[in-house]
């Protein structure tokens, strides 16, 4: 018992002896799980996750201006781009062409050849004896006119109502007709409606037209525009030589005008004076 006991205190004191040793030597230490050993994920950054959204900025950013929306594109309801149409540099000449609404245009001096030109008076008759009438001094200013045209042998022709034997079927004395010159009692806006007008014109190889008279926004106004756009005729519309009734600040006048110039067949239509019609060959 006493070997024994002996033997068994000199093991212990190996045990503890062992223990001490490996603690000094850090073998002690739990071995690592093969969880904890594995290396641990690198902790990404808030700002490297959202890649897509930036590779996009930086390629639309280098994209070329050409895969870019124009300026003359806009986002439909659906959110898409629909493009435009493009304004041409003709288009955009035209359109500065045109007077600002509310203004006459600008008036240029012309030159007629009186061989093919004809001179338009429209619905000067005797009422123009009234000084009530609009007519009443338009009249006068229009004889000037007249007699540089027959002083040139041009072509003349006055329309007046269709009431004959009243004041209104008859052209304005002042003006004194010749037996050359016609005389149409007719109705009508357009005086070119009335074959009576149309086909003596024709016939005389008339190619301008100087169209004068009353009202602006009436018989001037559709005859001047029927002459260009359905006749193929070149007009000449003086400014002075039309006026309107009962044309408060002149706007009737002004807007008749500024439609000729506005309207399509604007392009066959010159804007003068009667005193900037010169007339020779």
């Amino acid at each position: 018992m006493h070997v024994l006991s002996s033997s068994i205190r000199g093991l212990l004191g190996l045990s503890v002896g062992s223990l001490v040793v490996l603690a000094a030597c850090g073998g002690a230490q739990p071995a690592a799980s093969p969880v904890s050993s594995a290396p641990a994920p690198a902790a990404s950054s808030p700002a490297a996750k959202p890649s897509a959204p930036a590779s996009s900025a930086a390629a639309a950013a280098s994209a070329p201006a050409s895969a870019k929306p124009s300026a003359s594109t806009a986002a439909s309801p659906s959110g898409s781009a629909v493009a435009k149409p493009a304004t041409s540099a003709s288009a955009s000449a035209s359109a500065a062409a045109v007077p600002a609404p509310g203004t006459t245009p600008v008036p240029s001096p012309v030159k007629v050849d009186p061989k093919t030109t004809a001179l338009l008076v429209l619905d000067q008759s005797a009422r123009c004896d009234d000084p009530a009438q609009v007519c009443n001094k338009l009249a006068p200013q229009l004889k000037t006119l007249v007699d540089k045209a027959r002083a040139s042998k041009m072509f003349t022709i006055f329309t007046v109502s269709e009431a004959k034997g009243t004041p209104l079927g008859v052209p304005w004395k002042g003006f004194d007709v010749k037996p050359d010159e016609l005389v149409i009692n007719m109705s009508g806006f357009d005086k070119l409606m009335n074959p009576d007008v149309a086909k003596p014109l024709k016939d005389h190889g008339v190619k301008t037209l100087i169209v004068t008279g009353s009202s602006a926004n009436v018989a001037v106004m559709y005859t001047a525009t029927g002459a260009a756009s359905n006749n193929d005729y070149d007009v000449i519309v003086p400014e002075d030589g039309t006026t309107s009734s009962n044309d408060v600040n002149n706007y009737k006048t002004t807007y008749a005008l500024y439609q000729l110039s506005a309207l399509p067949s604007g392009k066959k239509i010159q804007f003068t004076t009667l005193a900037g019609i010169s007339m020779g060959s």
